[in-house]
């Protein structure tokens, strides 16, 4: 017999501009690969577009890539619009609108009950789609820890304000200077007009001509937003969106997947019931691939960042690293960064080195290119980072990578010389030089790799958590 499964989350996986990161590619790989003999699937979105001809939240059926292989729907006009950070100014709303409580009911009841509810992230209507279980005892809850969204607004556990892990949050005070209740903009509320206007056929052509007619919005802009901002959000409103999601999770869900174990680990800490936790980690396409790099150019070091231009993700940091390397070692070093948001000024303090090159970030495409002759490639994260996609990309193409302690990224190693403590002093800049000095120990590297997950074993572990 044919399982409905229904898999949630606050963007589609298809998404033209790749919105959500890697959580996206992971429901992604996961639909495009599922087996549709024993499975009938559905997709629900919610928080990414706004209508402005009309007020009320409301269904409606989307087109996705896989055709009839999976039946995709999308709520417009959700009260809070998502990723989660952008509702960071009503909190004093969340998990109480009747409205879309009865709006996933009446989805429930015409296209469910569902066998499987698979919850990729917490926002916008989480809270009425988690107490659907409430409704259908039967139904098997999955949700997944891919970001700490579910005791942090922002999902990062990284404090904006300070740049800084956040450790405490002062009963909801320190997201007050994190958030700083501003961050609900009219350019934000613009570009979910824009995108449920950029996906109605009718409307797809008048696009830019109704945005620049601001009768067009203000109204509803005003109604929406303006209106409620009177009633800002406060430190205990951000106390109890982590309680009731905690509180949610803990009594509807019957696995927590975590992509990692420090991210179990971290989700455990945090007050996520540990007999439901399990580790499961993200099956990759790369997986097939990967093999050791053969590096043709030995004359050099070659070391290579890909990723973001963000505090966050270790880029500056690992700047201010390389900027210590004694120029007598740096003339023998190459760098290449692929950094999306980049800037040629970023760099000016390691004009020591051999050679720089620098890129506004990368595709899948062009990653191998750049790759030739790298001998190493630096997953520098100052937040814990669930799994980072790129530490993925970087072994499948057999790069080995040295990584911070923090997330999961240190897990695809057991190899104590390619980690390393960012609170440490000159850790990092120590590492780099033992590995410049023993490049022998890039072969430890893969003697302790613990491999990438495939698709295929990351579905067969969730299928018999579907049907256990």
């Amino acid at each position: 017999m044919r399982r409905k499964i229904l898999f949630y989350n606050w963007t589609p996986f298809d998404n033209p501009q790749n919105a959500g990161g890697g959580i996206t590619i992971y429901i992604k790989n996961i639909i495009g690969n599922i087996n549709c003999s024993k499975y009938d699937v559905y997709f629900l979105s919610a928080g990414k577009k706004y209508n402005p001809f009309w007020g009320k939240p409301y269904i409606r059926k989307s087109q996705n890539i896989f055709g009839d292989k999976c039946k995709s729907f999308e709520i417009i006009n959700a009260e809070s619009f998502a990723p989660m950070g952008l509702a960071s100014w009503c909190l004093n709303r969340y998990a109480k609108s009747q409205k879309e409580d009865l709006l996933i009911e009446k989805f429930n009841k015409k296209y469910g009950p569902f066998d499987v509810i698979h919850i990729a992230n917490i926002a916008s209507v989480f809270p009425s789609i988690i107490k659907l279980k409430e409704k259908n005892p039967n139904t098997k809850l999955i949700f997944d820890i891919h970001n700490y969204n579910f005791c942090c607004l922002n999902s990062l556990l990284f404090r904006r304000d300070t740049n800084k892990l956040c450790s405490d949050f002062c009963n909801g005070e320190s997201c007050l200077y994190c958030f700083k209740n501003d961050i609900h903009t009219k350019k934000i509320f613009l570009e979910r007009v824009k995108s449920y206007l950029e996906s109605t056929k009718i409307l797809k052509p008048f696009t830019k001509l109704l945005l620049k007619m601001k009768f067009f919005y203000q109204y509803k802009y005003k109604k929406y937003y303006l209106d409620k901002k009177n009633n800002k959000s406060i430190g205990l409103d951000f106390v109890n969106y982590r309680n009731t999601n905690i509180w949610l999770i803990n009594q509807y869900a019957d696995y927590i997947l975590a992509v990692s174990k420090r991210v179990a680990d971290i989700g455990i800490k945090y007050g996520l019931n540990k007999d439901k936790m399990r580790i499961s980690y993200i099956g990759t396409s790369f997986s097939e691939n990967t093999q050791k790099r053969i590096v043709t150019d030995t004359s050099k070091f070659t070391i290579a960042y890909f990723g973001y231009a963000r505090i966050s993700k270790g880029y500056f940091f690992l700047i201010k690293e390389l900027s210590k390397i004694p120029p007598e070692i740096a003339k023998d070093i190459n760098l290449i960064f692929c950094a999306k948001n980049s800037k040629p000024s970023d760099i000016k303090r390691l004009s020591k080195f051999n050679s720089i090159q620098i890129y506004n970030g990368y595709t899948h495409k062009d990653m191998l290119s750049r790759l030739t002759n790298v001998d190493l490639g630096v997953v520098p994260v100052l937040w814990e980072d669930n799994l980072p996609q790129v530490a993925i990309e970087l072994t499948s193409m057999g790069v080995p990578i040295l990584c911070s302690n923090l997330g999961g990224a240190s897990e695809l190693s057991n190899s104590k010389y390619f980690i390393f403590n960012p609170d440490l002093e000159n850790d990092l800049v120590e590492k780099i030089i033992n590995i410049l000095n023993d490049r022998s120990l890039l072969e430890e590297y893969w003697k302790e790799f613990n491999g990438l997950t495939s698709i295929q074993s990351n579905l067969d572990y969730l299928y018999k958590l579907y049907e256990g």
